[in-house]
């Protein structure tokens, strides 16, 4: 049954885990993988603040507010560079897959909304699936890293095909 597997990476060993798994799969069954990566914006204009710009914070991660930050009367800054380096990363990891017989494709989206750029991606076309891993971190990383999983898990518009990372290195 061929199809399109979409697969958001973070650029970490963790997210690249389940690469290998999804090959053995996808490779007898002719599923096409797709690669996708969101960048967030680095820094937000909001019109009539006088503080002009205000940058997202730890890691480029949008406010955990965002009610307080109404993306109408919002303009974004992405950073050109991280955008490239994104996409050499996401062909270097295409190039890997394709060399093990893999059709892939690749896309960046640039968004301020990490998990909801990624389910509007699964819903805007016919795919198969998603994919979601987890390393079998604790305490506060699990916390932050599980909310991601947690929101992509529960509105996903599609199957989700989910590894567990045991010992993964972050």
């Amino acid at each position: 049954m061929p199809g399109i597997v979409l697969v958001p990476l973070d650029a970490t060993p963790v997210g690249e885990a389940i690469l290998p798994h999804l090959a053995e799969i996808a490779r007898p069954l002719d599923w096409q993988i797709r690669l996708i990566h969101v960048v967030p914006p680095r820094s937000v204009h909001r019109s009539g603040d006088p503080r002009a710009m205000q940058s997202l914070g730890l890691m480029g991660a949008p406010s955990l507010l965002p009610d307080q930050y109404p993306t109408a009367s919002a303009s974004f800054s992405y950073d050109s560079g991280e955008i490239e380096r994104t996409r050499s990363y996401l062909a270097r990891l295409a190039d890997w897959l394709h060399a093990a017989g893999l059709r892939v494709e690749v896309q960046v989206i640039e968004g301020l909304d990490v998990v909801a750029s990624i389910l509007r991606a699964a819903e805007s076309a016919d795919y198969l699936a998603l994919s979601a891993q987890r390393s079998s971190r604790r305490g506060l990383d699990r916390l932050i890293g599980g909310s991601v999983l947690d929101r992509l898990l529960a509105g996903a518009p599609i199957p989700v095909i989910f590894l567990r990372v045991a010992d993964a290195t972050h």
